[in-house]
């Protein structure tokens, strides 16, 4: 459950890494957001996303395995583990939707102003 927790958050920060890593604003420096940040977000959210999924392709399992005991505990471990796949949803979609409309425009890919 501490771990599940944990990746919950992961994925509330993963969603927020995306919407700024898609933020043409954000690489020019316009809204006030430093240099440290943008290199953090610009390394971390790949590893930190494929190190969520790979968290999250453990859990699953061995929350289902342990079905056999508190069903109320199962049942909010589900609970949890289904919107932590949500967020990374939708940290993916979000960084996914940007890059293919890149590519409608005739822009590259990972294109960012300002970058």
């Amino acid at each position: 459950m501490i771990v599940t927790s944990i990746v919950l958050c992961c994925g509330v920060l993963l969603v927020w890494f995306a919407i700024l890593r898609e933020n043409p604003s954000f690489w020019r420096q316009t809204d006030g957001y430093s240099r440290r940040l943008q290199n953090v977000i610009a390394h971390t959210y790949l590893p930190l996303w494929l190190v969520n999924a790979g968290v999250l392709a453990g859990l699953c399992p061995a929350c289902y395995s342990k079905a056999g005991g508190s069903l109320r505990y199962f049942v909010v471990e589900v609970c949890i583990l289904a919107a932590c796949w949500g967020l990374l949803a939708t940290s993916g979609i979000i960084s996914v939707s940007n890059n293919v409309l890149n590519l409608i425009h005739g822009k590259p890919f990972h294109y960012h102003d300002g970058k």
